[in-house]
């Protein structure tokens, strides 16, 4: 049995699709709170699934990331009953130091499942003070030499977060806007805040870090902007990540979520990505000559299919909202994060028909 003694964060697994997402059998059976579990594998946390009661009697799921070593088809994070092999119910291909949101693929092999979810508990208080208690100890015991529970130590661990570099960019290319050029690039760690570690570019001179929510909850999230805690940023994602997360982003920090703009971790010996790598491929499929009523066609399912997207997230969003029981903050976060990205996609949609209509 795994002690779960030594944990020090958990994430929930849920659905907000409500009636309207039937969970595939691969989804339901790794729904719940996971745990974390002492070391790393891979450079990443891993998590086990924390068995309640009415858990009983189900199998142990862990929830880990496996690096490309093997294959680049097998890189991501993972729900499995062993950590590196055995049975595997889904799979995320994201990088991301910690467990994404979003993009979960359930069974491995199928559709990215839109509604299931995997995100931080908002924890209490006096549970967190105790965690960093902990936390002090284990420092101070890797610091005299040793390596407590199997972690990495301290030495080799501050290595490697400062070696840590992230490339933010936008599949816009030379298109995307000016005031996302500016901030497309690479983010050297550098020092700390609030509990994250914090990003510095030197080119457009932003910073990217974490704010908690000592001055409300507004103001909660990974921001960039031109000083730690500064009057002046630029763009936020609204969540409470360990680490910065790959999507999600509003540029400017009061505008909605932008589809184009990433966040993505490159290694020591990685090349570069080009931030502002074009993404021409949409664009010539709207571009190329076709009969007229072939394209209006074209342009009304499009249309059409996005509308009833909407108006399901609506809905979604107003059973979530408007339950009579207990309101949890991540159902809230959740709720307004699937509004956020279908108002985008939307958005989208608008210029992909401004586009049709140019070329017809």
């Amino acid at each position: 049995m795994v002690n779960h003694s030594a944990a020090k964060s958990s994430f929930i697994v849920y659905s907000t699709g409500g009636n309207f997402d039937i969970l595939p059998p691969s989804g339901q059976a790794i729904l719940g709170e996971y745990v974390e579990l002492p070391g790393l594998n891979h450079g990443r946390r891993t998590y086990t699934r924390s068995l309640t009661e009415a858990l009983k009697g189900l199998p142990e799921v862990f929830l880990f990331y496996w690096d490309a070593r093997d294959s680049k088809d097998l890189a991501g994070w993972w729900f499995g009953d062993k950590i590196g092999g055995g049975q595997v119910w889904s799979r995320n291909v994201s990088s991301s130091l910690a467990p994404p949101m979003k993009g979960w693929r359930c069974p491995v092999d199928g559709p990215v499942l839109q509604h299931f979810v995997c995100v931080p508990k908002i924890r209490p208080k006096q549970e967190t003070m105790d965690d960093e208690a902990v936390q002090g100890n284990n420092k101070r015991a890797v610091g005299n030499g040793g390596s407590q529970n199997g972690a990495v130590p301290l030495a080799n661990k501050r290595r490697r977060e400062e070696a840590q570099r992230l490339v933010l960019s936008s599949n816009l290319g030379k298109d995307a806007p000016d005031k996302i050029r500016a901030l497309c690039g690479l983010f050297l760690r550098r020092g700390s805040n609030h509990g994250r570690s914090t990003y510095f570019q030197a080119e457009s001179n932003c910073w990217l870090y974490y704010w908690d929510t000592r001055d409300g909850p507004d103001f909660s999230g990974w921001w960039l902007g031109r000083r730690v805690g500064g009057a002046e940023v630029f763009g936020l994602a609204k969540t409470d990540s360990m680490m910065p997360p790959d999507r999600g982003w509003q540029v400017p920090h009061d505008e909605s979520v932008r589809r184009d703009v990433s966040l993505r971790v490159v290694g020591d010996d990685e090349e570069l990505p080009d931030a502002l790598a074009d993404e021409e491929e949409e664009e010539r499929e709207e571009q190329v000559k076709m009969p007229e009523q072939e394209r209006l066609t074209m342009v009304r399912q499009m249309v059409s299919k996005y509308e009833s997207v909407a108006d399901k997230a609506i809905e979604t969003a107003r059973r979530v909202l408007g339950t009579e029981g207990d309101l949890f903050e991540e159902g809230v976060r959740a709720a307004c994060e699937l509004l956020q990205v279908r108002t985008a996609e939307l958005e989208d949609v608008q210029g992909s028909v401004g586009r049709h209509r140019a070329a017809a």
